[in-house]
């Protein structure tokens, strides 16, 4: 039985599964709790209102630090749900504590620097580390992901999506989403802040390049508006849309048209993504368990999350210099071994 901490109470550490009792979860802790091979033992987060929602859901102790934690439990199985500027430090807790897993949430840090310095000090202790880039873990996702890596639409020529909620945030699932679907790399960047709002994480606009020559376009909108996370693929023999937040993937193939003589596009496969974060969360937590007991591989891991942190970081530096092109060779040296 391997034993779980999550570090962050907030949200996606435990929160969205407040008051679901008999749900599939949608948090870390609830998905610790669900696995029969997990025991989850402990909670960390400064707030004492967030302590005490996860104590009353869980049953667990929770704690103000991770040292208090410490002095009381050593879990194998670290959880890491704080702000992206606290991972590093915590990661680096966790492994001196013994922890023989790390699942991180996006994006894999606050800045490039500590996300290559995570990265590089669980590889060299040689301990799994799992970064929250759920779709990875979708059915669904996966398997269009497999039918365009056979050619589904032909060779890539462009890839849209339309996003919210910041370049850091919905942004690294969107670079991530691209690799996994595409199998490539990102290249350079373009960047600018046309929204300009008061934020940290802005939502920007960005013109992209991958590694095969396609094209990468992030439409943002404006912070207060719906959810919104919609993906449009086209190829040279079809195209592929995410729409619904994802929920339903369509791909089309081209076959005669009527009257002109020009093809047309027409649909002819659809995957579905019903069960969402529920079935993520799930999945997740079972990929980081055979991790550690099995040498199973990541389906979602630091070199993926890496990867995502450099083209945030290109997106960045761009907008700063008014859109100028940044390449992510440059930031991060991407070997091949990276690649998805």
């Amino acid at each position: 039985m391997l034993t779980a901490a999550v570090i962050g109470c907030g949200r996606i550490g435990s929160l969205w599964d407040a008051g679901q009792p008999g749900q599939d979860p949608l948090t870390h802790a609830g998905a610790h709790a669900a696995h029969p091979e997990v025991t989850l033992v402990a909670g960390v987060d400064p707030s004492p209102q967030r302590r005490i929602a996860f104590e009353n859901r869980w049953d667990v102790p929770a704690y103000s630090s991770v040292q208090a934690m410490l002095e009381h439990a050593r879990p194998a199985l670290w959880s890491i749900c704080t702000p992206p500027e606290q991972h590093l430090p915590v990661a680096e807790a966790g492994l001196a504590a013994g922890a023989r897993a790390l699942w991180c949430e996006k994006p894999l840090a606050g800045t490039l620097a500590d996300a290559r310095a995570l990265a590089e000090a669980a590889a060299a202790a040689g301990v799994p580390l799992a970064v929250n880039h759920g779709r990875r873990w979708d059915p669904a996702h996966r398997a269009a992901a497999a039918w365009l890596r056979q050619g589904g639409i032909g060779r890539v020529l462009h890839v849209s999506i339309r996003y919210i909620r910041g370049i850091a945030n919905y942004g690294s699932h969107a670079f991530d989403l691209v690799r996994m679907l595409t199998g490539d790399e990102i290249a350079w960047v373009c960047a600018t802040d046309d929204l300009r709002e008061a934020h940290p994480d802005p939502s920007l606009t960005v013109v992209a390049g991958l590694q095969g020559g396609a094209a990468l376009t992030l439409c943002p909108s404006p912070r207060d508006g719906d959810d919104l996370f919609e993906v449009d693929l086209l190829g040279d023999a079809g195209r592929l849309t995410l729409a619904d937040m994802g929920r339903t993937i369509r791909a089309f193939r081209p076959a005669p048209g009527g009257g002109t003589g020009d093809g047309v596009l027409v649909p002819d496969a659809t995957w579905r993504f019903d069960e969402g974060l529920r079935a993520m969360a799930l999945a997740a937590a079972a990929n980081l368990v055979a991790a550690v007991q099995d040498g199973a591989p990541l389906l979602s891991a630091g070199a993926d999350g890496l990867a995502a942190m450099a083209a945030i970081e290109a997106a960045r530096r761009s907008a700063a210099l008014g859109g100028r092109r940044v390449d992510l060779a440059a930031l991060l040296e991407i070997a091949p071994a990276a690649r998805p």
